[in-house]
């Protein structure tokens, strides 16, 4: 009898011997994992801090901050390639450093294509992140490339974010430089941006408009009862690149409070 329970005892033993072997791995896999994402976060919290006041205007952006940046990122997505915060934040760096840094624009292409490549990836990350659409956006604008892929992100940064404050200046500055290249359905989503932005803060809106005179639309075309909105002046078309352009997004009401771009997720 004894003989007989030991040898129906065995398959169980080893069963439970397979399985702890099993929960052995699985702890070690999950204790290397945060280890990565551990090292990764304590990489890109320096980078970040720094990029942060860059963009905020508390510390000059230079070669040498940008590097500090760029070095923390780079071994950020090393350990942890797909976060989409540390992509944004190199994507932003890339930006950053193209449009505050002195340079010969003629060779600055390639630099945007390594933003815009960021951009995306945190996009496909977190496609409802409004402000990787809007930094494609952006690159694209300095680019001139007002493809399908400029005109979704414009869509998209506009639908997901109409009431994120750095959201609604990317889209009017983005949307003035672009204006000629424009078809109705993006003029539409420049339109409501900027009525949004100044119901919500007229004076900074205003400040905003101020340094885009130049850049400013015919006021025919613009048609935003909003001073020193457009300008008198036509301006002549520019070619707006091929593609479906995407259907403009409808004037969203106000919420209860303006959403900050740090407690957005």
């Amino acid at each position: 009898m004894r003989a007989g329970q030991s040898a129906g005892q065995r398959p169980g033993s080893a069963r439970r011997l397979l399985a702890a072997l099993a929960l052995l791995v699985l702890c070690g896999w999950a204790a290397n994992q945060a280890a990565h994402w551990g090292w990764a976060s304590f990489q890109s919290i320096a980078a970040r801090a720094l990029l942060k006041r860059a963009m905020d205007g508390a510390i000059p952006i230079n070669a040498r901050t940008w590097n500090q940046v760029r070095d923390g990122l780079v071994i950020a997505l090393e350990w942890d390639p797909d976060n989409p915060e540390y992509h944004q934040a190199m994507a932003d760096a890339y930006l950053l450093r193209l449009t505050r840094i002195p340079g010969d624009r003629s060779k600055m292409a390639p630099y945007f294509d390594i933003a815009l490549k960021h951009y995306f990836k945190a996009a496909a990350l977190r496609p409802t992140w409004p402000f990787a659409h809007a930094g494609i956006v952006t690159a694209k604008q300095h680019l001139g490339r007002y493809d399908v892929e400029f005109r979704r992100a414009l869509s998209l940064a506009s639908h997901y974010g109409p009431w994120e404050l750095a959201i609604q200046d990317q889209l009017i500055v983005a949307g003035f430089r672009s204006w000629a290249a424009l078809g109705e359905p993006e003029r539409e989503i420049i339109r409501g941006n900027l009525r949004r932005a100044h119901e919500w803060r007229p004076g900074q809106t205003a400040t905003l408009l101020t340094s885009l005179k130049q850049a400013a639309p015919p006021c025919d075309e613009l048609q935003v009862a909003i001073a020193g909105a457009c300008s008198a002046a036509p301006r002549a078309s520019l070619q707006v690149g091929a593609g479906t352009a995407p259907a403009a997004s409808p004037s969203p009401s106000p919420p209860a409070a303006v959403p900050s771009r740090k407690a957005a997720k």
